[in-house]
């Protein structure tokens, strides 16, 4: 400080206050990303003069902020003279001034600490309306009547435990689910969304005619703007209320993944509000319930059955205590049928198949959602030979599947979907297969064109336009040949290539990428996997940052908090693991979340990894039983 002339100290007391500021500014080095800006005024009193303001894009240290006083001080005032340092400084941070008070009392400035000073609110107020003139402040959800922290904590929790299941990939967002929680007089009718990667959440209509005016208005390309709708939203800024982030941060709600927030919104003819108290306990209920559904009937391959009228009866533990949740797949007179997402890998399917996804998509294609009505390759050959191959998928007589493969060639050699099916079920070698695989991505890219391939529109969204799914399976299926046969570096350009066109990633094909890249040794190009799908939640990624860390590091607390978390997503993947339970030779055909399905299907792709860090191994063995 003695740079600045600190012997004419004034009689001045300046008030210094810091705030994160209630607005949202755009972040210029990365579009559609968004920051809190924090500010420093300060104020001199008591005529209340602002002396300085200044923005920080993350919250300043008090060494930062010392440096703005003493700059601040050193400024010329209109006499020429430089500003006199203060005869005093208040602060309405009691840390900042602890933290200053040293420095400042050797220069003979003293430090108070004096909260609420009352220019402080109306002065952060009109910065924040001169950032954000027309930013619309949506209400916490503690502002409602009757909702209490506990309640929205548990909210959360169920929000964390919904989204990391990824239920939209097993239930598309054009199927309706049926919900009724504990003694509701009538169910509600709710969207899974999220299989097209663009929103994330649930749609929720609590009475009938809400359902047949939303189907119409999709239908027809409209939009009601006055029609009253719940929706449960997993938002990023500058869609995040204030109040929910400070509440956030002040009791330590659970997140879902890094700057995504749970958000119930209630959308009416006039405003955007916030659920009441009941209806967030009925969220919190479905929330808990709806992993539980796909997971049970997942297994029991019941979600293949459309219609499918049966119902699962469920109980979860919430808020309100244990809610008994009824939840039903509806189908009635509607404009559409229950349609759901492809998510399992199309090369497990085995010589006796009772029912294949695929060819769920030739209904699709004659819905006309989404645009998948437009093939891209505008050639009618090739939908033709196309519409054989649904016809294939469908049928579980292996020898009829190979017949009509090959009748769709002969309508056209460009129906990648022929050779992808002659690559799983009749060649009988992996040479035989890689070949059939390759004759299908040629076939592919001839159908849906070149110039299909550089355009942006296309290039990001492929799997959500319905006719580039067989060249899709082609290379997919191309990639795990390649990589059985020992060329993994082809194998993993095939499989970046795949999450290129399509980072929304309905094949699954990063959890395959991850295995490749760890057996590569690629730690690297792991890390950075991992960071592009940061809220994957899976057992995979729970289990691989723990491997990773424990290379790194090797006992460490953020270990010990990962096997915590690891352990959380699958409790039963160290037995496995440690040889206390045999890996079974076959992989399971269903899995389970947290299951001991999920475990032993983890172990049997990934046990060869751990093997090699036996220090790893004998870490788990010595600190789970402690986690």
């Amino acid at each position: 400080m003695n740079k600045k002339q600190l012997s004419q100290t004034s009689n001045v007391v300046w008030y210094c206050a810091l705030r994160k500021l209630r607005a949202w500014i755009e972040d210029e080095k990365n579009d559609d990303e968004y920051y809190r800006p924090w500010m420093l005024v300060v104020i001199s009193s008591p005529s209340g003069f602002i002396l300085s303001s200044k923005l920080f894009s993350k919250q300043p240290t008090p060494k930062e902020l010392l440096e703005c006083l003493l700059d601040l001080m050193g400024q010329p005032i209109d006499s020429g003279l430089k500003m006199p340092p203060p005869k005093e400084i208040h602060f309405d941070d009691k840390r900042l001034a602890d933290s200053l008070s040293p420095t400042l009392l050797v220069n003979h400035i003293a430090v108070k600490y004096k909260p609420n000073h009352h220019l402080s609110a109306d002065i952060f107020k009109e910065f924040t309306l001169k950032i954000s003139p027309k930013e619309t402040q949506i209400p916490g959800l503690l502002t409602q009547p009757k909702v209490t922290r506990k309640m929205v904590a548990m909210l959360f929790e169920a929000a964390c435990i919904y989204y990391r299941s990824r239920p939209w990939d097993f239930i598309g967002d054009e199927s309706l689910l049926v919900i009724k929680v504990g003694d509701q007089p009538t169910s509600y009718y709710a969207n899974v969304l999220g299989c097209q990667g663009v929103e994330y959440g649930l749609g929720v209509y609590t009475n009938w005619e809400q359902v047949e005016k939303f189907y119409s208005m999709a239908k027809s390309g409209e939009v009601d703007k006055n029609q009253e709708h719940h929706l449960f939203s997993f938002c990023s800024p500058p869609y995040v209320s204030f109040d929910d982030l400070d509440a956030i941060e002040k009791y330590g709600w659970e997140m879902p993944a890094p700057n995504l927030f749970p958000t119930p919104f209630f959308f009416t003819r006039k405003a955007v509000k916030r659920p009441n108290a009941d209806m967030l306990c009925w969220y919190e209920a479905a929330l808990r319930a709806i992993p539980l559904f796909v997971s049970q009937n997942k297994q029991q391959d019941v979600l293949n059955q459309v219609p499918w009228k049966g119902i699962s009866e469920l109980e979860v533990e919430t808020s309100r205590g244990i809610q008994k949740v009824q939840i039903n797949f509806y189908y009635a007179e509607l404009p559409i049928i229950p349609i759901l997402n492809d998510l399992t890998t199309d090369e497990d399917l085995s010589d006796q198949i009772s029912f294949d996804r695929r060819g769920m998509e030739g209904d699709i294609a004659q819905l006309g959602f989404s645009g998948w009505d437009e093939d891209p390759s505008n050639d009618s050959v090739v939908r033709a030979a196309q519409s054989i191959m649904y016809d294939a998928w469908d049928t579980p007589d292996l020898k009829t599947r190979i017949r009509l493969a090959k009748e769709a060639l002969k309508v056209s050699p460009d129906c990648a979907d022929a050779y992808v099916l002659l690559a799983e079920e009749e060649a009988q070698t992996v040479q035989k297969s890689k070949t059939l695989f390759q004759q299908g991505v040629e076939a592919g890219r001839r159908a849906l064109g070149e110039d299909f391939f550089q355009d942006e529109e296309n290039v990001g969204h492929f799997w959500g336009i319905l006719h580039t799914r067989p060249y899709m399976r082609a290379l997919a299926g191309l990639a795990n040949t390649l990589w059985q046969m020992g060329n993994r570096d082809q194998a993993m350009l095939n499989y970046r290539e795949l999450l290129r066109l399509n980072p929304g990633d309905n094949q699954g094909i990063r959890y395959v990428l991850l295995e490749l890249l760890l057996e590569m040794n690629q730690l690297e190009d792991v890390r950075a996997l991992m960071d592009e799908y940061p809220d994957c939640g899976s057992v995979d990624w729970a289990y691989t940052a723990l491997l990773m860390e424990l290379m790194e590091n090797g006992d460490s607390t953020r270990a010990h908090s990962l096997l915590e978390s690891a352990l959380e997503t699958n409790d039963h993947v160290p037995a496995y693991l440690l040889g206390i339970k045999r890996i079974p030779d076959l992989r399971p055909p269903y899995i389970t979340l947290g299951g001991e399905d999920e475990a032993a299907d983890y172990a049997s792709r990934h046990f060869r990894i751990w093997k090699k860090t036996k220090a790893a191994l004998k870490w788990i063995k010595d600190n789970r039983a402690n986690a």
